[in-house]
């Protein structure tokens, strides 16, 4: 949450302070929304909900695949695919 108020810069050249805290913050929320569907998978293991267990997996790999395009988007090989275009 308080990685809003900080802000990224044009460029991946120039560091600072309050990048690297954005940085690392949208690191750690990102790994916590990745994994918050596989924790209510063990949860509904338990409640015998085969519904929502459903809907905890298929969830978890989406932000899986969207988390893998994400860390291919900044690699040389994929700048000039639509990986590259992540963002509005």
């Amino acid at each position: 949450m308080f990685t809003c108020f900080l802000s990224v810069n044009e460029t991946k050249y120039v560091v600072t302070t309050g990048s690297k805290i954005h940085g690392a913050g949208s690191v750690i929320g990102f790994l916590v929304f990745l994994f918050v569907p596989l924790l209510l998978y063990i949860l509904e293991f338990k409640n015998n909900d085969k519904l929502m267990r459903l809907i905890a997996v298929i969830s978890f790999i989406f932000a899986f695949i969207f988390f893998a395009l994400f860390v291919m988007s900044d690699k040389p090989q994929f700048s000039n695919s639509i990986i590259a275009k992540e963002g509005l």
